[in-house]
């Protein structure tokens, strides 16, 4: 597993994507599914729990590696003791390397551009925080 952590953001749906996910209520899985008839689902041998997407939006965040993801069962919240250690939370839905970020920009809205051109949102109660924190 890629050891550079770039990027931890709260899971988002477009509205195209199923309304729902599905999870195998076991207390050693952590594994949200969006189809019900996913090979992994099938295997689960508890009961299978479907929630809606504002709920499952609260309850996950996606880890984002040099070249891979990974979906944990945690909320944004639960990774802000990564403040301490050069991170900063740009947007209420993301919480960034700060050792990653190429440039801010104003361009099209408040955004960091990362190492890999990846844009993430600055909110605009974070903006001047963020631009004090990268010049310190």
């Amino acid at each position: 597993m890629a050891k550079l952590l770039i990027i931890i953001s709260l899971l988002v749906y477009s509205p195209q994507d199923n309304p729902t996910v599905f999870i195998c209520d076991s207390a050693s899985l952590e594994v949200y599914h969006l189809d019900e008839k996913c090979e992994g689902l099938q295997r689960c041998k508890h009961d299978i729990l479907k929630i809606s997407k504002e709920e499952a939006m609260a309850m996950y965040s996606i880890i984002h590696f040099k070249n891979e993801q990974l979906i944990v069962s945690k909320p944004l919240k639960d990774f802000m003791y990564l403040e301490s250690k050069g991170f900063f939370r740009t947007h209420r839905s993301y919480l960034v390397n700060s050792k990653k970020v190429e440039r801010f920009s104003s361009a099209y809205g408040n955004e960091v551009i990362l190492e890999n051109g990846v844009k993430v949102p600055v909110s605009r109660s974070a903006k001047e925080k963020f631009k004090v924190y990268m010049n310190a």
